[in-house]
């Protein structure tokens, strides 16, 4: 937790951090609230099949156990 906070920190001073900027920009429109939320949940499924494929297609003889989890944390987070 304590690396997170310094992350934040450091997003903060350097101007990076504008994830509640945002979120306060758009928090009263309810239909982009919905689009942001539908992209969110599904982006993230052809995004992680896409790239445990691309690792079995370079490489299928190797990192069977990363790929393995790579997909079932994946999943999980889904």
């Amino acid at each position: 937790m304590e690396h997170a906070n310094l992350m934040d920190d450091f997003g903060h001073g350097i101007g990076l951090f504008l994830q509640s900027k945002l979120q306060a920009a758009i928090v009263g429109e309810c239909w982009l609230v919905n689009l942001f939320n539908w992209i969110d949940v599904w982006e993230q499924r052809p995004v992680i099949a896409g790239i445990a494929f691309g690792r079995y297609r370079s490489r299928p003889d190797r990192d069977r156990l990363s790929r393995s989890g790579f997909l079932i944390s994946g999943e999980i987070g889904w």
